[in-house]
C-alpha cells in the first residue's frame, strides 16, 4: 500500500453505473500528481488529505484514461 500526504487539485464527484466509483480526484504533493479513486465521497479542491490505497495502473473511466492511480482504502480531510 501507498500514502499520499498532498493538496486536492481536481475533484469529479461521479456515480458511474456498474464501476463503483462515487469518486475521483487529484492530489499533489511535492512529488507530483496522482488520481485518486474513492469510495468514501470526493474532498473539495484545495483541501489538504492523507490517502491510503493501493497502486492501479492505466485507470479508465468511461472510456477517459486516468493513467496509473491509488484506490483508496482510508482517507483523512485536514483544510
Amino acid at each position: 500500500s501507498v500514502t499520499v500526504d498532498g493538496r486536492v487539485t481536481t475533484a469529479y464527484g461521479a456515480n458511474v453505473p456498474g464501476l463503483n466509483i462515487p469518486g475521483l480526484y487529484q492530489v499533489e504533493d511535492e512529488s507530483g500528481k496522482i488520481y485518486v479513486v474513492s469510495t468514501q465521497g470526493v474532498p473539495t479542491r484545495d483541501a489538504r488529505v492523507r490517502v491510503t490505497g493501493t497502486v492501479t495502473p492505466g485507470l479508465n473511466v468511461g472510456g477517459r484514461s486516468f493513467g496509473t492511480a491509488i484506490r483508496a482504502r482510508n482517507m483523512k480531510v485536514r483544510y
